[in-house]
């Protein structure tokens, strides 16, 4: 884990271990937070969607979708969109 936030905001060493505590839960499933868009593209990246599909199916461009996938995944300390899914399906949002 890098010593930057979501945001690309600097984190001390000192507190990058209680910020990893927040975004990381005690079974190691990401606390997953999402906007309504958000999860409208988890939910296509869930159904195996890829991004054209889902640019399509949003009326959106291939790089927003791209942009928004890289985003909700940095944000919410996943490793990939696998990861993402996965911790989406195991706290039942998708």
């Amino acid at each position: 884990m890098s010593n930057h936030n979501h945001n690309g905001d600097f984190i001390p060493g000192m507190l990058l271990s209680v910020y990893s505590e927040e975004v990381i839960s005690k079974n190691g499933i990401p606390n997953i937070d999402l906007t309504a868009r958000e999860l409208d593209i988890c939910c296509l990246l869930a159904k195996g969607l890829n991004t054209k599909e889902i640019a399509n199916r949003l009326s959106l461009s291939e790089h927003t979708v791209s942009t928004h996938r890289k985003k909700i995944i940095q944000k919410n300390g996943c490793r990939n969109t696998t990861h993402l899914v996965a911790s989406c399906l195991k706290q039942g949002l998708i």
